[in-house]
């Protein structure tokens, strides 16, 4: 139940327009998982204002791709050396993203079931102890579910169970984060 209420309020970019171009925090062009793309994404990111008009002077530490980027995200990640294939004058081979981003992936990104579910989009955040993108709230720090079990009545032979979870997710800072549309809407 916590990851259908995360992903839920993690993806929902209709209700507040979270993700929208006049908060900054939104790349529609050049954002595919490749260095160009990271690149393009990372200095939106690192554009980021406070209230007040000056940098938010935090650092992106994590990828958050759908499956189907994460061979993309961690190849980006693992690779020291880029390979272009193009023969557009001289270029470098190194990679300049190596390793310098923590990659989390999950199959609820992409889900239908999901509103603002995209298998192209992803998102660049911040640690979330410098700057936290979105929070977990959990009735005296319990995140697991309470399951509580009695004696069934004397005519039924067996035992009454019910669960339950005093949880709830919500977006905390708009500036925390930066998406890429991958190319999708």
């Amino acid at each position: 139940k916590l990851n259908d209420i995360f992903w839920t309020a993690f993806l929902d970019n209709a209700s507040a327009s979270w993700f929208h171009a006049d908060n900054n925090n939104v790349n529609t062009g050049v954002a595919d998982m490749t260095v160009g793309g990271l690149t393009a994404t990372e200095v939106i990111f690192m554009n980021q204002t406070d209230y007040d008009g000056k940098p938010l002077g935090i650092q992106p530490a994590i990828l958050v791709v759908p499956t189907a980027l994460k061979v993309p995200a961690n190849t980006l990640m693992k690779s020291e050396r880029v390979i272009d294939g193009t023969a557009t004058g001289l270029q470098g081979d190194v990679n300049p993203h190596a390793g310098r981003f923590r990659v989390e992936s999950s199959p609820y990104m992409s889900n239908a079931a999901y509103t603002g579910y995209s298998a192209a989009a992803w998102y660049m955040l911040p640690d979330p102890e410098d700057l936290p993108f979105i929070e977990i709230a959990a009735l005296f720090g319990r995140v697991e579910p309470v399951v509580e079990t009695a004696d069934a009545a004397f005519n039924v032979l067996g035992v009454e169970m019910r669960g339950y979870s005093d949880i709830g997710v919500s977006k905390q800072e708009k500036k925390a984060g930066v998406r890429a549309d991958g190319g999708a809407s």
